[in-house]
């Protein structure tokens, strides 16, 4: 038998081997013995680039910030603002849809809560730059920064609570402006957080699910594909015949990452105090998937990358996670 300390050094060595390596799992909730925290060695990073927005590419901020409460509202209230000569532009949303084209791809950040509107588009910004802008090597993107009114507010149970309400209404908004694009425009969606609970209800509907007693219209068939980063979601709700049970057969592929150091979601369970539920970032998928679904979903351990922390730049910032969420939503292999 290994002493404490023996198995200690094994394991430890084990992981340094697989440092920077995610482990690619089948549809399944994560064991307790496989959430190792273990950070690697910090890595030697290159000189900085300079940010830029590519002269193929479009960067747009889509925005629910100012709509009160959205249950009646369609796409056409939110409001757009592209990029331009380093300042936000407003735009009618009409002439967003106008740039709609099968050669473009249409990736979408959403991000999570206790995000003012000012670090969103900063946090979008940096997403688009570090998957897209300083590589010249990727199609034309027309990047889009979904921005929610996710205010810290005060009282931490009443902040997350509520902003989960919200983040069930934004599937409504999301939805609808996903199905206002043309049928030929690949699609890529990130979701970090919250933003992953929206990401999952938006397509849910799309796949003509309902929510919260409503539906909307249903998706024309486009293409799309979906990265969630620490998702702030119960984990069965995307099984099929769950709360969110369509959302998984409408996009092609998924990489969901899954952390069961993320102190934020290892604390999921108070956002609902009536079912106790398992955040879909911690443990992963309650259970497994049909074929035809399992075939679609990748489940990668990322715990030994992130380690202890819910920051959204510790997935942006590992060559591991991004490489892959990049592949994935930018539509590598369809150029």
């Amino acid at each position: 038998m290994f002493s404490s300390f023996a198995r200690r050094y094994f394991w430890l060595h084990l992981l340094a081997a697989c440092a920077g390596i995610g482990v690619a799992l089948q549809p399944q909730p994560i064991a307790a013995e496989q959430r190792t925290c273990v950070l690697p060695c910090p890595e030697v990073k290159p000189a900085c680039a300079a940010f830029r927005v590519r002269e193929q590419d479009q960067v747009w901020v889509i925005s629910s910030r100012h709509i009160g409460c959205p249950t009646t509202t369609t796409a056409d209230s939110l409001q757009a603002s592209v990029y331009e000569k380093g300042t936000w532009q407003p735009r009618p949303l009409a002439e967003f849809y106008a740039t709609d084209s099968a050669d473009v791809v249409t990736t979408m950040y959403i991000h999570g809560n206790r995000i003012d509107a000012s670090q969103a588009s900063a946090d979008g910004l940096a997403v688009y730059f570090q998957l897209v802008g300083k590589f010249d090597h990727t199609r034309a993107v027309r990047f889009v920064i979904y921005s929610w009114p996710s205010d810290q507010i005060k009282g931490p149970l009443k902040d997350v609570r509520s902003k989960a309400a919200r983040a069930d209404e934004e599937a409504f908004l999301v939805s609808r402006f996903l199905y206002k694009l043309n049928s030929d425009v690949p699609i890529g969606m990130i979701g970090y957080s919250y933003g992953s609970r929206i990401t999952l209800g938006s397509l849910h509907l799309l796949g003509g699910g309902s929510l919260c007693g409503r539906s909307t219209e249903a998706s024309k068939g486009q293409a799309i594909r979906v990265t969630l980063w620490a998702a702030a979601e119960h984990n069965d709700w995307p099984l099929p015949g769950h709360t969110h049970g369509q959302a998984l057969g409408m996009a092609d592929q998924w990489l969901i990452t899954i952390n069961g150091c993320d102190p934020a979601l290892a604390r999921y369970k108070y956002v609902d105090p009536c079912c106790d539920p398992t955040a879909l970032g911690y443990a992963g998928l309650a259970g497994g998937l049909p074929a035809d679904l399992a075939k679609r979903v990748q489940q990668v351990n990322v715990s030994h990358i992130v380690g202890g922390t819910h920051e959204m730049s510790a997935y942006l910032y590992a060559p591991g996670i991004a490489g892959p969420t990049a592949k994935l939503v930018l539509w590598y292999d369809e150029k």
